[in-house]
């Protein structure tokens, strides 16, 4: 049996459109579609066709987090510590458009976005606690994005928000009609695409040299941590 491809990629006019592809899942992450992620993020760099990236998925929701039925879905891999770190790695600008739910690791993906749009009916959170887990890979993508009190309160609470108030929290850079959701979104990217190649490139480097500074590591330690959380429950 052919594996379907979780993961696909086309090149438009300067932006590299990535699309997750399990909705039957709610696009939940298992390893193949880590893999798939790395794989275009990290195929975009020395591509000189690939000016921005834009994250996008299938069916009603962004995100469902990791992919907790995979066979030994308890243990990280150095391919998760990598893409949920990629907020202090990726060479290109990214653009997300986010829709219906993104929790746990689907909003640890989506705020690796440098421009986050999200559908106003769109709902985020970090739930884990409420499986008497915690967030620990995503909690420094959230942190940095929103601060740590914000960040916090998600993690311990564990309820979700919408979209008008993860705006507030600057959780999302804009709220938009779900009907509009990928026109608006890819028309920023598309937009931000027209601009020297060079200047975005070494412009971001410069962002991120300083974001590799404050958090190298954190990922790391994040996911030793989260093992041996685990480890614990066995």
């Amino acid at each position: 049996m052919v594996r379907q491809t979780t993961v696909v990629g086309e090149t438009d006019r300067g932006v590299r459109i990535i699309t997750i592809r399990r909705p039957e899942k709610r696009n939940a992450l298992d390893a193949a579609t880590c893999d798939g992620l790395l794989a275009e993020f990290e195929g975009a760099a020395d591509d000189g066709d690939i000016r921005v990236l834009f994250l996008q998925s299938e069916g009603p929701s962004f995100c469902a987090g990791l992919d907790l039925k995979e066979a030994g879905a308890s243990q990280t891999t150095p391919a998760h510590e990598r893409l949920f770190s990629a907020f202090a790695w990726l060479s290109k600008p990214l653009i997300t458009a986010v829709q219906g739910h993104a929790v746990g690791g689907g909003l640890g993906l989506a705020v690796l976005g440098d421009v986050i749009f999200a559908a106003d009916d769109a709902q985020f959170g970090l739930p884990e606690v409420t499986r008497r887990l915690w967030p620990y890979l995503v909690f420094p993508a959230v942190s940095r994005r929103i601060g740590e009190a914000h960040a916090l309160e998600l993690a311990l609470g564990g309820a979700l928000i919408g979209a008008q108030e993860a705006e507030r929290r600057r959780l999302v850079s804009h709220v938009v009609p779900a009907g509009a959701l990928r026109a608006l979104a890819l028309a920023a990217a598309h937009g931000m695409a027209r601009h020297d190649a060079e200047v975005l490139q070494r412009g971001l480097e410069h962002v991120r040299a300083h974001t590799r500074a404050e958090w190298t590591g954190a990922v790391a330690r994040a996911a030793s941590a989260r093992a041996e959380h685990l480890g614990k429950m066995l």
